[in-house]
């Protein structure tokens, strides 16, 4: 858990976002499947597969929050999740074998027991699941030409940049609390654990298998 001076000042929750999720961060890259120096298109399947468990997992508890950003719902969970199914069947008519999506368990988060951070814990979630994005972005960039002709339509939704300065101002400003700030780096340090865990699962599992 991130310590924070009870002295709030100007960018105290995106400052402890980042401090509070960097190491695991750094730990979710390395893991990855498209991290590697050369990819195919098996390792995207098995990288949008990673990212579909994920999204099932936060899409209950974060449903409902109401952010009041532009277009919100082309950026929701169930909006990428449609995404995905679209590259996967892609990669099916590309001749892709779509075996090695049987090895990613299903990740669940426990949204039955009621979070004493409420709203604060899901807007460090948001906060994970919405930077997504803009890594995936620049995966689309570095591999676009290698893995074409499949359109890695699921990686980034176009207009992310002007929505991410958006979020975090809107972060800023319902974060104001010392409380909340910490709540939000849990939920935070929680979204990059589930995915952590999920990547490193099915990549001991494919390490069994080959």
């Amino acid at each position: 858990m991130t310590s924070l001076s009870a002295d709030a000042h100007a960018g105290l929750a995106l400052t402890a976002l980042r401090q509070g999720t960097h190491a695991l961060h750094q730990q979710l890259d390395r893991l990855m499947p498209l991290s590697g120096a050369y990819i195919n298109r098996l390792d995207y399947l098995h990288h949008i597969g990673l990212m579909a468990a994920w999204l099932r997992a936060l899409e209950p508890g974060l449903r409902d929050l109401r952010l009041g950003l532009a277009g919100g719902e082309r950026w929701s969970p169930a909006a990428r999740l449609a995404l995905i199914e679209r590259d996967v069947e892609e990669a099916v008519q590309a001749g892709v074998d779509t075996g090695l999506l049987r090895w990613i368990p299903e990740a669940r988060f426990d949204w039955s027991v009621p979070r004493a951070e409420g709203e604060a814990c899901r807007l460090g979630m948001v906060y994970v699941l919405e930077g997504s994005l803009l890594g995936g972005e620049v995966l689309r960039r570095r591999w676009g030409e290698r893995l074409a002709p499949l359109q890695l339509r699921s990686l980034a939704v176009e207009g992310m940049g002007p929505r991410w300065k958006a979020l975090l101002q809107l972060l800023e400003q319902r974060l104001s609390r010392r409380e909340q700030v910490e709540a939000a780096v849990r939920g935070a340090q929680e979204a990059f654990g589930c995915m952590i865990e999920l990547a490193g699962h099915s990549r001991r599992q494919l390490s069994v298998t080959v």
